[in-house]
């Protein structure tokens, strides 16, 4: 293990994939044995539910059938009366005859339809109603076979399986206020203050010692919006031809406008978050190169394109004392890798030896797992990374994910989390993992203050707050399609419990019409009519409890059902042995017996 460090990739794909895989199955193997799931009876359940399942399906075909077949008679019917009591009034004898015997035909078709396609519908809707109660009872049963194993799911599993893969990576259970007071104290990290950005996940760790976290924030960001409308106008023309006759024409044109106008724009972003003395003064960043996806030869002419462009900046870095920057001597590595503006020559090489080289342009040329998606940004001590692979994972390795009926789809599908799930996180390490000197580098001795004002950071604030219903959060005015992003603005500590006042920030929208000034084909200026939405910043302050409760999301889900009565509907919520509370509008002290009772199950 203590290889991995130096070649991540290479001993990922040799070990650790492997690794992380068969500990996957041994954690769901032992979660079978202890929830004594007999594997084989839900396997026979099972086969028995989809038979039934067939039967049901086939059964609702055939109603369906029966359904269609009433409709088209009842339209026959109707069309067939129609066609006869046009003949009739046509006037002529034929014609009476032939509107008659219609009529007797619509007639009969819809006693046919109210006898015997009735009792046929009938009879095929009672076949459906009781293949579907067979279907259900024995979905009941699979269900009722995994119930155990259901219940043994929790958060943090991945996390777990991590700590036992990869010796020198540490994942926590939860965020703790020490590990953040590390990374501002030790490493200069900087809290986000900005209340349009609220931490919605949150997971950390240490590698060899040194801090790290990852983030998803739900972050909005203002900025012009193109809004569009049109107008068609019509106009005519008159000409004369070679006869001296007029012709008039007719014209038409849609003319269309814009305007820009400030909106909110919202994403969520994940990024690993990493602290370490090493090269304290360096900063830089690097973007996707543009390698991915690319074969050898394509790379090799990027190469070439990007060498080009690092030789200028070079050439203007010798004339500007503004401009600090020199070539490596890997030519490949400083256009791949980029970091062209970073700000000191001897802490980057001191940071990127030709090791850290070869590692790096392991993880940028080779187009598995994920290639060149990533963005790596050093700003001192603190180094961040963030991946196109893991901005649409859901890294909460909530419980919900792997629950079903059917035990050898929920143990596929747990592996295969557990193998993304650690897989996307490695590979979001892996550009930290690359540079040895991190791995080497061993921080100072850290003093950890006895008391802080709260018991969790405002990162694990922010994602309890998220896990409540955002109705409770929403301002008045606010547009109910806009989401409400929170922001912990601190509060005070009880024991393991914080008392927090969130703020919640949306907007109220009001429609407008504006009129543009557009020249048409007429010659004349017409006013073209544009929608747009005007958003009114809104805001609500509120409070929430949270406290360290242990457990297990089985264990206390009846009872924070049962605190919802007291509290509201959506007020409570449960991840990684932490529970939230919404307290409202002011704060309430009452929760802190509330969430103690949580405890000891």
């Amino acid at each position: 293990m203590e290889d991995m460090m130096y070649r991540p990739r290479e001993i990922y794909n040799s070990q650790l994939k492997r690794q992380f895989h068969d500990d996957a199955e041994a954690w769901i193997d032992e979660l079978t044995k202890k929830a004594k799931t007999d594997v084989d009876a839900n396997k026979l359940h099972v086969k028995a539910y989809n038979e039934a399942k067939a039967i049901e399906k086939a059964a609702e075909k055939k109603s369906r059938g029966g359904k269609a077949l009433g409709i088209v008679t009842i339209i026959f019917a109707i069309l067939l009366a129609i066609g006869g009591i046009v003949m009739m009034f046509i006037g002529q004898g034929w014609a009476y005859g032939v509107g008659a015997g219609l009529i007797a035909l619509a007639v009969l078709f819809l006693v046919l339809r109210f006898t015997v396609i009735r009792k046929m519908m009938k009879q095929r809707n009672a076949l459906l109603e009781k293949a579907q109660q067979e279907s259900q009872k024995r979905l009941d049963v699979c269900y009722a076979d995994l119930q155990s194993l259901n219940a043994s799911f929790d958060w943090n599993m991945p996390c777990q399986i991590m700590n036992r893969s990869a010796k020198l990576l540490k994942l926590d259970p939860y965020f703790s206020n020490e590990r953040l007071q590390y990374l501002i104290s030790a490493f200069g990290y900087e809290e986000n203050k900005n209340y349009l950005q609220s931490v919605v996940q949150v997971t950390s760790g240490m590698v060899n010692g040194n801090p790290f976290i990852m983030e998803k924030v739900h972050g909005c960001e203002i900025k012009p919006k193109l809004y569009t409308g049109t107008l068609v106008i019509t106009w005519t023309t008159t000409s004369t031809d070679s006869d001296g006759k007029p012709h008039v024409q007719t014209h038409t044109q849609t003319l269309v406008a814009e305007i820009e106008r400030d909106a909110p724009f919202y994403d969520l972003t994940t990024r690993i978050v990493y602290g370490n003395e090493a090269a304290p003064h360096l900063t830089f960043s690097r973007y996707p190169s543009g390698a991915l996806g690319k074969s050898e030869k394509e790379i090799a002419s990027l190469v070439k394109s990007k060498s080009k462009k690092l030789d200028k900046i070079e050439k203007k870095a010798l004339k500007n004392e503004n401009v600090n920057f020199t070539k490596m001597g890997n030519e490949e590595f400083d256009a791949l890798f980029g970091a062209e503006d970073r700000n000191n020559e001897v802490e980057f090489r001191l940071l990127f030896t030709p090791l850290a080289q070869n590692n790096e342009l392991d993880l940028i040329k080779n187009q598995e797992p994920y290639g060149d998606d990533f963005v790596m940004v050093k700003d001192k001590m603190i180094t961040s990374v963030a991946s196109k692979h893991s901005q649409n994972f859901d890294y909460s390795a909530r419980p919900s994910l792997f629950y079903g009926y059917d035990y050898e789809a929920v143990r596929k599908r747990f592996i295969t989390y557990c193998d993304d799930y650690l897989r996307g996180l490695f590979f979001d390490l892996a550009p930290i993992l690359s540079i040895p000197l991190y791995q080497n580098h061993q921080p100072h001795e850290f003093i950890y203050k006895d008391q802080y004002p709260n018991f969790f950071p405002s990162h694990e604030h922010e994602v309890m707050a998220n896990g409540l219903s955002q109705d409770l959060f929403r301002p008045d005015k606010a547009d109910p399609s806009l989401p409400v992003l929170l922001k912990s603005l601190g509060g005070k500590r009880n024991g393991e419990n914080d008392e927090i006042q969130i703020k919640g920030t949306s907007y109220q929208t009001i429609p407008h019409v504006e009129y543009v000034a557009k020249l048409g084909g007429d010659g004349r200026t017409h006013m073209v009519p544009v929608n747009w939405t005007e958003y009114i910043e809104v805001q609500k302050n509120s409070y929430i409890g949270m406290g360290m409760v242990g457990s297990s999301e089985h264990a206390v889900s009846s009872k924070l059902q049962g605190m919802e009565k007291n509290y509201g509907a959506g007020s409570t919520y449960y991840e990684r042995g932490l529970a939230s509370v919404y307290l409202g509008a002011k704060p309430n002290p009452k929760f802190v017996n509330d969430l103690q009772g949580l405890k000891g199950e």
